[in-house]
């Protein structure tokens, strides 16, 4: 919802609070992820599975911004 708020925006004020919330939300999911993941394995696997999913955020965070820049750069 905040992102349509963020697109959407007509003042300043507004545009703003839309990305406070965007950042709020974002860094709840992550803390989200994490509490799915200890939820979904047992103690024995989950060091593991925690290593994985931190290793997946970090590659895609490493990598998006170059693979949208090609895209951006190719497609247009």
């Amino acid at each position: 919802m905040s992102n349509y708020f963020g697109i959407l925006h007509i003042r300043l004020r507004l545009a703003e609070i839309a990305r406070a919330i965007q950042g709020v939300t974002a860094g709840m999911m992550m803390a989200v992820a994490q509490a799915i993941v200890v939820g979904a394995f047992p103690p024995s696997e989950r060091g593991r599975a925690l290593g994985i999913n931190a290793t997946s955020i970090a590659v895609g965070l490493a990598t998006g911004p170059t693979l949208g820049g090609f895209i951006a750069a190719y497609l247009g």
